[in-house]
């Protein structure tokens, strides 16, 4: 699906990270996804299994029941998103890039 819209694997966050196998092939679960053009997905690969969040990946922060309560659109198609709670959650505790606290400044306003 990336491939398919331009993103492919930027970084790996090795420390969160564990790698699957899909379809054959080895990927990770914590990585960043972009474009040429500069627009990039943090992707931390979950499963909802009985409408728990479970992470694929070594995650320090929990998933609660509202985690998944953000809506976001991907090629016209809504999709489930973390809550900018979440989100604002998953980014304490290290330095942030420039471009990171600006979205963060964004997503405290939806919080």
């Amino acid at each position: 699906m990336f491939r398919d819209h331009g993103f492919g694997v930027q970084r790996v966050w090795e420390v969160e990270n564990r790698w699957v196998e899909v379809d054959g092939s080895i990927r990770p679960t914590a990585f960043v996804a972009g474009t040429a053009e500069g627009v990039e997905l943090d992707v931390h690969v979950i499963e909802v299994e009985a409408g728990v969040v479970v992470p694929s990946c070594d995650v320090p922060w929990p998933f609660d029941a509202g985690s998944l309560e953000g809506r976001g659109v991907i090629d016209g198609g809504h999709v489930a998103c973390l809550s900018a709670q979440t989100e604002v959650a998953m980014h304490r505790g290290y330095e942030l890039p420039e471009a990171h606290e600006r979205d963060e400044a964004l997503l405290r306003q939806l919080d």
